[in-house]
């Protein structure tokens, strides 16, 4: 299906997404229970705009030379600056890999008047950041090549809606999700215990093969494990028939970092 992301972000960004289910999970009703996410709505470009005046801002400044040449441009003299300089109170063209290179013709800027700067200015690598869906703490800094963040940014896909489109696969499966780290920690606060991220990472894990086993059953567990025992967990088997590890064993294989990824991904009630 085709779906447009400024339903999640400030941003333009029309994308086609494809959902398959294996066939067995399929005839099981898997497919007819999926839906596609309801968007919640992007607001504006105003939101994701870093403080006027701020050093990064001041950095992303057109150059005299730069300014000229888009002033100079096809795009500009057809369109001006209603095409070239973004509405804040809209949503933001589609950010492409080629956002700075292709700064003369195509890419969109903010307007001296918004900026607060002589001359229109880039969006910022943090503001990108933040069109596309990425959080605060996503690191944007590349010493080496600062443009590089533009490019990897307008090839990327939007996380918020990619998170939206993956929960609803999750429960169509009618699989159990984890808890998330605000569930458990509230828990663990209600019980007048000492809140620490290692103790949450511990408590989810716990959380979420006790939910796991309550749903599949432990007789269903230990019968998998037995008929993959049986085979020696052979390639060929598993191949053939589809066999998965348990859960149990998939969630002991997990690592903190793997775990507290997990909890925060399938934060859903």
């Amino acid at each position: 299906r085709e779906l447009n992301a400024r339903g999640w972000v400030p941003q333009d960004r029309e994308r086609v997404y494809i959902v398959g289910f294996r066939e067995d999970l399929a005839a099981a009703g898997a497919l007819a229970a999926f839906e596609w996410p309801t968007p919640p709505g992007g607001g504006a470009v105003r939101k994701v705009l870093e403080a006027r005046g701020s050093a990064e801002a001041k950095r992303c400044e057109l150059s005299e030379s730069q300014w000229a040449a888009v002033q100079r441009s096809a795009s500009w003299g057809s369109s001006g600056a209603g095409f070239r300089f973004v509405d804040l109170d809209g949503v933001a063209q589609t950010l492409t890999a080629s956002y700075k290179a292709s700064y003369a013709n195509l890419a969109q800027l903010v307007s001296p008047a918004d900026a607060g700067l002589e001359r229109p200015r880039f969006f910022t690598r943090r503001e990108c950041a933040r069109l596309m869906g990425f959080g605060e703490d996503h690191d944007v800094a590349n010493v080496g090549c600062p443009n590089r963040a533009y490019h990897q940014f307008g090839n990327a896909v939007c996380p918020p809606l990619i998170e939206a489109v993956a929960k609803n696969l999750v429960r169509s499966l009618g699989l159990v999700t984890s808890p998330g780290c605000a569930e458990i920690g509230a828990r663990l606060e209600q019980e007048g215990r000492c809140i620490k991220k290692g103790e949450l990472v511990q408590e989810g894990q716990e959380e979420t093969q006790r939910r796991c086993r309550s749903a599949m059953g432990e007789e269903e567990q230990d019968e998998d494990e037995e008929e993959a025992e049986e085979h020696n967990g052979s390639r060929e088997y598993l191949t053939a028939t589809g066999a998965q590890p348990s859960l149990r064993d998939q969630l002991a294989a997990l690592t903190l970092e793997q775990l507290t990824s997990r909890l925060e991904a399938f934060d859903v009630p």
